[in-house]
């Protein structure tokens, strides 16, 4: 394990997160939800989810409609869970499969 290598990573993410990728915006976001190599921060994962799925980014997409299912970082909305499960759904990711099933 190499604590200096993953933060290298997790610098290189963020600025290509920062630069507008989508891949790193839902990677970095994720992170950020999770506390995982950086402290938990459900805003900065609401951000950058909401950047990715304005590119149209299923898992993003996904991951923002569980935040709002669950109340994670945000206030529980079911209809704005439902409207990002149904337009990752479309896309056919599985997770946001599974959240258009738990919602009903």
């Amino acid at each position: 394990y190499n604590p200096g290598r993953e933060q290298e990573m997790l610098q290189y993410y963020q600025y290509s997160a920062d630069m507008g990728n989508s891949d790193a915006q839902t990677a970095i976001g994720q992170l950020f939800n999770l506390g995982r190599g950086m402290e938990q921060d459900h805003d900065k994962a609401l951000h950058y989810f909401a950047q990715a799925a304005s590119s149209g980014d299923a898992d993003a997409m996904s991951q923002l409609g569980h935040m709002y299912a669950n109340g994670v970082g945000v206030d529980a909305d079911h209809e704005t869970a439902l409207s990002f499960f149904k337009k990752a759904s479309e896309k056919g990711h599985p997770s946001a499969l599974y959240g258009l099933g738990y919602m009903f």
